[in-house]
This record gives structure tokens, C-alpha cells and sequence, in this order.
């Protein structure tokens, strides 16, 4: 991990105030009508300022089988990866759509999440749960996973639409058509929280389709939270089913409306972050772009930061900060810088010169000797701020990006 302390110079600081310590991450589902997995968050950035809700959206691969009729999704953390089921067949895609492998299952498949750590796949055929072990290739072989535990039936009435694994308490935590979410242990033995219900948003009359387990608020008052669809609306919700609106995706009421009005299956939560605010080049040029590679957990050696778009002679500084700037500081010539500097840390995490093609990449490998300020539970903005050492300004930066660690 390489930091340094070198501080950017006075211009940059100002009467700029701390947003609130709102956390950012992503929720996947998939959209029946469209065939299409989204990947979505609130509509609020730190700030208070609407943003787009929907990151991104991608038709998942059918070549090795299956179709768009779509079960559910699920997202491994350890390799950033987005699984894809639909009844039997399993397709694996890179978080932003790029196709990876595919595999079937012994048994059907109508909800599934993932163990990451353990790199399990637990699923439910809506009366069930069974974990299959992931495997890494597959489609030419026709690769069949494995069961990596026997099948034990989920505790309680109806058909279980939905499952998630819960890494703070090693449970699993599920959802049904009679709008009932049960948390129970992989031996089937009901769990801490028992089952207790939900009521759906929209009124909709086949219950609960989505479960995922914010795997970042392990640590916060109440041990988490749980995200709850009913196909039109997501909702927060502690372990116990009372209504909680956390800082995580910014959700500004109880039940938020999916980015889409058509009907959505299943859900799954992703330690990933969000853009906000934009980029600027005072001289015209097209606006740097700044994202997050990998899953914001702990432990995780392929975290890092991406730039492109950006003044191929420059040198670009990824500064961080606990908080962002509200209003962003205003650089002359227009430049915003979203990192709050006059509070908390502040400071150049890496310094590295910009590729002829306008792109260049920070790692920052969570592991071994991480500060002890990089814990569970903590946010973060990052900005890219590019020198331009030909001018004719000084200074263009990207867009913001907000993030949180969480537990793998």
C-alpha cells in the first residue's frame, strides 16, 4: 500500500462544511419484463443532490444455456462477480455485465446469495437450502457445481422466494410469498431472529421476492441491516423487521421505488461504490472519469481506483477524505473538488502519472498493514485531481466517488 502525506496547497481549502457520514453501496436485481440485471442505488448523494439511481444495467449471457426468464441474483465480494440464476443455470458475469462462465446446479434454483469468504453459493428451490461449492470455469465442460452441505428445509410456511448469506452472524436470512423473512443456521435450526413479517410497499399480493444482507453495517446500532423488494420497492430494516433508514444507498424513505416500474426478482447487496458530482477540464477537454475497482471489503488485494478520460501528459493525485465538501470547493476555472479538507484526514493516497491514452490506476491492497482507520463501517471519498503541467490550467478533476468497507 503505498500513502503519502504530502497535502494539497491552500486553494483548496475553504468554508466548504462535512456532509453527514451517508455510506454508499449498490443493490443488483433483475428486471423480468427488460431481461435485464440492474445494479442501482439511492437518488441522493452526500450532499443532498439528486442523482441517477440506476448505475448500470446488462442482459445476462445465455450462450451455455438458460434464458431471460430469471430467478435471481447473487454477488460473490472476493472477485467482484455477479451470478446470474435462472432455474438450473448459473452464469457469471464481472459486476459491470462482462460475461465469465457458466455452471448448472444439481437442484433448481429460485433464490441465492453468496459466502463469499467460504466461496459458497447458498440457494433455496422455495422450500430448502443448500449451499453449492462455486466453481471456477465452466460452459464448455458443462461444469455441474457441487453441494457443498446437505439440503435442510428452511423453518416456516409457504414458498421461499428469496435467500441471503449473513457473514456477521454466519446465518442465512430468507423471504417468502407470505411476506415472512426467517433467519435461520445452515443446520436449518431457526436462528437469533426467528420469523417475523414484512409489510410490502406496493401491496403486492405475491409477498417478497428480494433479501440482501448489508454486509457493511455489521458494526452499526442494531447488528445491520436487512433489504427487503417486493418486486416494485426496496426497504431497510433491522434483524426483526423493524423499518430503519440507514446512511447506506442514501434512501430517503422506507420504501424506495426500484429505478424501474416494470416487476423485479430477487436482490442482492454490493459493497461497491457510487459516483457522484462531476468532472471538469477548464480548457475544454472531455471531463476525467473516476471509478472504484473491486468490492469495498476487508480483506481484498485487487481494491483500487480507475481514471480515464484524462489529459494524457498529466499526473494524477487520488486524494482522499471521511467526508465530502457541501458545496465542493470551486478551483479557479471551474474545477470542483468534492473532498472535505477541513476536516477529519485529508490527504494524496497515490500519486501516478497519466498513460498517452488518458488512463491511469491506484492500487490499494487491503490486507496486511491497512491503517486502523480502514475499518468496517467506514466511509470515504475519493477524487482524481490532474495535474496539467502544459496547461494551459493547472488542475482538472473527476467526479467523486463514495465508498464503505465491509465484512467479506
Amino acid at each position: 500500500m503505498r500513502f503519502s502525506s504530502v497535502r494539497l496547497a491552500s486553494p483548496f481549502v475553504g468554508l466548504a462544511l462535512a456532509a453527514p457520514d451517508l455510506s454508499a453501496q449498490t443493490l443488483f436485481t433483475f428486471d423480468q419484463i427488460a431481461g435485464s440485471v440492474l445494479e442501482f442505488h439511492g437518488s441522493v448523494d452526500p450532499c443532498g443532490n439528486a442523482i441517477p439511481s440506476l448505475k448500470n444495467a446488462f442482459a445476462p449471457d445465455t450462450s451455455c444455456g438458460g434464458s431471460l426468464s430469471g430467478s435471481d441474483v447473487a454477488y460473490d465480494a472476493a472477485n467482484d462477480l455477479l451470478f446470474y440464476a435462472d432455474n438450473t443455470h448459473v452464469s457469471v458475469h464481472a459486476a459491470d455485465g462482462a460475461y465469465a462462465y457458466s455452471f448448472t446446479s444439481p437442484l433448481p434454483i429460485r433464490g441465492m446469495g453468496c459466502d463469499a469468504a467460504a466461496q459458497l453459493l447458498w440457494a433455496t428451490d422455495g422450500f430448502s437450502a443448500f449451499a453449492l461449492a462455486i466453481p471456477g470455469a465452466g460452459c464448455a465442460s458443462g461444469t455441474v457445481a457441487t453441494l457443498a452441505s446437505p439440503s435442510v428445509p428452511i423453518p416456516g410456511p409457504g414458498l421461499w422466494l428469496d435467500v441471503d448469506w449473513d457473514p456477521g452472524t454466519g446465518s442465512l436470512f430468507a423471504c417468502g410469498v407470505l411476506g415472512n423473512v426467517v433467519n435461520f443456521g445452515t443446520s436449518g435450526a431457526l436462528g437469533t431472529f426467528g420469523i417475523y413479517a414484512i409489510p410490502t410497499c406496493s401491496g403486492n399480493p405475491f409477498g417478497l421476492k428480494g433479501i440482501a444482507v448489508d454486509t457493511t453495517s455489521i458494526l452499526d446500532p442494531g447488528l445491520g441491516h436487512v433489504y427487503v423488494s417486493d418486486g416494485f420497492n426496496v426497504g431497510s430494516y433491522l434483524p426483526g423487521g423493524v423499518p430503519t433508514l440507514p446512511g447506506t444507498l442514501s434512501l430517503t424513505a422506507a420504501c424506495t421505488p426500484m429505478p424501474v416500474a416494470t416487476p423485479t426478482r430477487g436482490l442482492a447487496f454490493a459493497p461497491r461504490g457510487v459516483a457522484f458530482g462531476i468532472g471538469v477540464d477548464p480548457d475544454g477537454l472531455a471531463a476525467p472519469v473516476g471509478t472504484q475497482r473491486g468490492a469495498c471489503v476487508i480483506p481484498n488485494m485487487n481494491f483500487g481506483f480507475e481514471l480515464e478520460q484524462a489529459d494524457p501528459t498529466g499526473i494524477g493525485y487520488l486524494v482522499l477524505s471521511e467526508s465530502a465538501a457541501c458545496p465542493p470547493y470551486a478551483y479557479p476555472g471551474g474545477v470542483l473538488v468534492y473532498t472535505a479538507f477541513n476536516v477529519n484526514y485529508a490527504g494524496t493516497f497515490d500519486i501516478v502519472p497519466v498513460a498517452p491514452d488518458g488512463t491511469a490506476s491506484a492500487s490499494v491492497p487491503i490486507g496486511a498493514g491497512t491503517p486502523s482507520s480502514w475499518a468496517y463501517g467506514r466511509s470515504f471519498v475519493a477524487q482524481w485531481l490532474i495535474l496539467k503541467p502544459f496547461g494551459p490550467s493547472t488542475f482538472q478533476t473527476s467526479n467523486a466517488i463514495l465508498f464503505r468497507f465491509g465484512i467479506l
